[in-house]
């Protein structure tokens, strides 16, 4: 991928981020999965650019750590790694993209 792909990409998270922070979320799903131990799009898009906080992710819980999300305990927008389920057990809306 050139740059210029992955610094789209940048953009689009934050654009995401911004609206979130705006709309007072404060945890939500990136739409980014684990597969076959492989981070991937929602879309089938490889995993190239991530804003992973440190130390992970460390698939901290079991082999259902599968979903990648945004927490601001750290404020930065920086990505963690959870079961899927925790995520969905508190409803926090959803942000979908479509070609114009």
């Amino acid at each position: 991928f050139d740059q210029s792909t992955v610094a789209n990409f940048g953009s689009e998270l934050n654009f995401i981020n911004t609206f979130a922070v705006s709309r007072g979320v404060s945890r939500y799903w990136i739409g980014l999965n684990r597969q076959f131990n492989q981070w991937v799009w929602t879309n089938g898009s490889p995993l190239i650019f991530s804003n992973w906080r440190p130390s992970q992710p460390d698939g901290c819980c079991g082999s259902n750590v599968t979903c990648a999300f945004v927490n601001y305990a750290n404020f930065n927008a920086q990505w963690d790694d959870a079961a899927c389920g925790d995520l969905f057990t508190t409803p926090q809306g959803f942000m979908c993209k479509r070609p114009l």
